[in-house]
């Protein structure tokens, strides 16, 4: 393989360097900035299967993405835009579940003054649950985002779908991180209370 290709992943189908390198043709290594030149080598490489979504030579480290990376980058946005939207639809379905849940307790527990207590606290709690729910939209509008920018990345090669996708996609993995730390430190402290309750009443 020519030395100005080395080090990359062959295209498929790739039978060897049957036609003048790039260097050879426009009398400079591929990458090396070169005015015109250089654009017209890039163009070259790109005709043999490969895309740039930095918009950078090679030469300059520009991240090259072959056609079986964009095979799954394709995937991977089909995939989060079909969880992103199941989530969504599930989430709407929960919501409207609680509301129809506390306006029926509300109606069985009526305005009497003894159940007044607990009319309160079930709709105190209800209110809690569909904040929850309707903070879930967030990663979830986030990662059907990040689906249809990464699809449209892998189709025409855009560095600003790719970079737009992987952004929104950042977002998600942020939410479900703090999430997860939310998760841990809650269980800690329950570990904690339960350890310290059962000295105390021992």
């Amino acid at each position: 393989m020519d030395q100005n290709y080395q080090g990359m992943p062959p295209t498929p189908g790739y039978q060897g360097d049957q036609t003048q390198t790039a260097g050879q043709q426009y009398g400079q290594p591929y990458g090396q900035p070169n005015g015109q030149q250089g654009y017209q080598s890039y163009q070259q490489y790109q005709q043999q299967g490969y895309a740039d979504f930095t918009g950078q030579n090679y030469g300059g480290g520009g991240l090259v993405v072959n056609d079986y990376a964009r095979m799954h980058l394709s995937s991977i946005g089909g995939w989060t835009k079909f969880i992103s939207i199941v989530s969504i639809i599930f989430i709407t379905l929960g919501i409207i579940f609680i509301i129809y849940s506390m306006t029926a307790t509300n109606q069985l527990l009526g305005s009497s003054y003894y159940y007044g207590a607990a009319r309160n606290t079930m709709t105190a709690v209800f209110i809690v649950y569909l904040v929850i729910l309707a903070i879930f939209y967030l990663p979830s509008f986030w990662g059907l985002s990040a689906g249809s920018k990464m699809k449209l990345a892998a189709q025409s090669g855009s560095p600003n779908d790719l970079e737009e996708g992987f952004r929104k996609w950042k977002y998600v993995c942020i939410f479900m991180g703090v999430l997860t730390i939310i998760y841990l430190v809650i269980i800690g402290f329950s570990v904690i209370a339960i350890l310290a309750s059962g000295v105390l009443f021992r």
